[in-house]
């Protein structure tokens, strides 16, 4: 297992202890953000974490199947070339459509 493995388990694992206490004082609205493909953050776990902790009337999620943490395509991540040309000749191509109309709201 490679080291980028290991800090993606054991910080999915430690978010909800870090976090908790934090996010139960947020009384301004939140939007989150998660794509499915991260590696860096259990979605799932850490979007329950947050509907838990935060009044409903503060919170917006949107889950991007197709994204990685950063909001990039999955089809996207591996390859620093296509990532370079896409970001150069059509930069709206990054990311999920649902990642702009969130951001847009």
């Amino acid at each position: 297992m490679n080291l980028e493995a290991v800090a993606s388990i054991t910080w999915a694992k430690t978010l909800p202890e870090i976090a908790t206490e934090d996010i139960q004082h947020f009384y301004s609205p939140v939007k989150l953000f998660f794509g499915r493909k991260n590696i860096n953050v259990d979605s799932v776990n850490t979007k329950a974490v947050y509907e838990k902790n935060i009044h409903q009337e503060f919170l917006s999620v949107t889950l991007i199947p197709s994204a990685n943490h950063s909001m990039l395509k999955n089809s996207l991540v591996d390859s620093k070339s296509l990532t370079f040309f896409t970001a150069l000749f059509a930069p709206r191509q990054l990311v999920d459509k649902r990642y702009y109309e969130g951001i847009e709201e």
